[in-house]
């Protein structure tokens, strides 16, 4: 069951309330879990890019790319616009083949504007 009070929720929803004077443009909130992580894509909607379709595009690619999803640690925010990081927890050479793959992939169907990667994170930023 997702909880509507989660605190990454709640950041988020700061994060993207651009009427309010309060709103964060430089942040980073690490999710829960998937279900914590999908619940966050669906507080910020659609912004430039960024919108639920295209998450899911990604956890379907990442899915038949890398097996499992549910291990991966999920953090969402904002560099002026969303950015999504995938934390692996260490660098191994199954990250780096994944984050070739997703290059590759992002090359015939739009994935991000910006894939990178460093310190065993894989960035997705979208504008």
């Amino acid at each position: 069951m997702i909880s509507n009070n989660n605190s990454a929720k709640q950041i988020i929803a700061l994060a993207y309330s651009d009427s309010m004077e309060i709103r964060n443009l430089d942040m980073r909130v690490k999710c829960e879990n998937l279900y914590d992580f999908i619940d966050c894509v669906n507080t910020i909607g659609e912004y430039n890019d960024f919108n639920i379709t295209v998450v899911q595009r990604i956890l379907k690619v990442l899915g038949n790319i890398a097996g499992d999803t549910e291990n991966i640690k999920y953090l969402i925010g904002r560099e002026s616009s969303p950015v999504i990081y995938l934390d692996f927890c260490f660098v191994s050479s199954d990250t780096v083949t994944l984050y070739e793959k997703l290059i590759k992939i992002n090359k015939d169907m739009y994935l991000a504007d910006e894939i990178t990667m460093g310190e065993g994170k894989i960035r997705l930023w979208f504008d």
